[in-house]
């Protein structure tokens, strides 16, 4: 009887160190498509953060070749002032 419950527990730890095992494996393999995922999903942010980014600067630019554009300001001393009734 001692050798049959023997015989029992060494299949029992055999059944659950490859249950373990099995585990281990599947959990292994869904970090790896997680660790993917998510450093797809960081690249994406980064990418779209520097497109924004980008687009800002720009439109700072834009704005700033438009205001070299306009008319020269004219000095404060040759404008008509309005005088006080």
């Amino acid at each position: 009887m001692t050798e049959i419950a023997a015989a029992s527990a060494m299949n029992a730890v055999r059944m659950a160190t490859g249950m373990a095992r099995g585990m281990a494996k599947g959990m292994a393999a869904a970090a790896r498509e997680l660790g993917g995922v998510a450093n797809d999903t960081a690249n994406a942010a980064a990418q779209t953060a520097q497109e924004v980014t980008d687009g800002i600067a720009r439109g700072a630019q834009e704005a700033k070749e438009t205001v070299k554009r306009r008319a020269p300001k004219v000095p404060r001393s040759t404008r008509s002032r309005r005088r006080a009734a």
